[in-house]
């Protein structure tokens, strides 16, 4: 499915980064702010609701959307 919508955004000229867990994930968006993230609800490592509430919580990411 990642591969699949990666391919799919790309297509649409958007710049797509993936991680496989939670962590990854926290790291690819320290590296680099995203406009847009997709969280998989079944994320391993740290949850989504922890992943949201930590980045709703700091200013520098806030107002980032998320969809999951």
């Amino acid at each position: 499915m990642v591969e699949a919508l990666k391919i799919v955004l790309e297509g649409k000229s958007y710049r797509v980064e993936v991680a496989f867990d939670g962590k990854q994930g926290i790291n690819a968006i320290k590296e680099e702010k995203p406009d847009l993230i997709i969280l998989d609800l079944l994320l391993p490592g740290e949850d989504r609701a922890t992943i949201c509430h930590n980045l709703r919580s700091n200013p520098q990411y806030k107002d980032i959307p998320y969809w999951g």
